[in-house]
């Protein structure tokens, strides 16, 4: 690692430092000289090594909780993180953020530790999967930079009610709320079409209490003659 110049006493580096790995070295120098009978001297030289912006910051996901339901709560914990730099001092001072910055967050929640949390309200029907990238960036300069990704599907729950998407011909009675169309006649039948669709997951069924009718399952369309 050193070495001496046995003329002049100068010591050399003859290799490479790593503050990482030793801090630290004391070194013992004896010097000698070419009379009769020799006499010598020793000393002891300690050299410190300074610490240089040399690792960029590292990130790990230590849990993963997906799917998350998409009526979960405000504050609730989806992944935990943990963050490091080999470095000291400044340069090994780490900042952490979380793009984009909606609908999660982190929170620091000891040395090196973050949680990604539920910010906002989610809506699978809107958006099923986000795609989160957690940035770490030290405090040396020049900072050096991280980052992780985590991916956050989005799992569905049932808070939309069926709905009738549209009336395509004919009239009916409807046993729901608002103005009915004028019954069918007897004598004149009309076929009838309604389609019947339950979000988010677009399962239709249909309800007939007079028996007549027919539903084509690929479409949720029901007729009746």
């Amino acid at each position: 690692m050193f070495s001496i110049d046995t003329n002049s006493g100068e010591i050399r580096l003859t290799g490479s430092l790593d503050f990482e790995t030793e801090t630290f070295y004391d070194l013992h120098v004896k010097a000698k000289d070419k009379g009769w009978p020799p006499l010598s001297g020793h000393c002891s030289v300690e050299l410190e090594v300074l610490d240089v912006n040399d690792n960029a910051p590292e990130v790990w996901v230590t849990s993963l909780s997906v799917p998350v339901p998409e009526d979960a709560a405000v504050g609730t914990v989806v992944a935990l993180l943990s963050v490091s730099d080999r470095d000291s001092g400044a340069n090994g001072r780490v900042r952490c953020a979380v793009w984009p910055a909606a609908p999660f967050g982190l929170v620091a929640t000891f040395a090196g530790s973050y949680s990604l949390v539920l910010r906002e309200a989610l809506d699978r029907e809107r958006v099923s999967e986000y795609e989160v990238e957690v940035r770490a960036e030290d405090g040396g300069a020049p900072a050096l930079r991280a980052s992780r990704g985590v991916r956050v599907p989005v799992s569905d729950v049932n808070d939309n009610a069926p709905a009738f998407a549209q009336t395509l011909a004919g009239g009916a009675r409807s046993r729901g709320h608002g103005q009915c169309p004028p019954p069918l006649s007897p004598l004149a039948p009309s076929p009838l079409l309604v389609a019947l669709v339950a979000r988010p997951l677009g399962r239709r069924w249909w309800e007939s209490s007079s028996g007549g009718g027919g539903l084509a399952g690929a479409s949720g369309l029901a007729g009746v003659s």
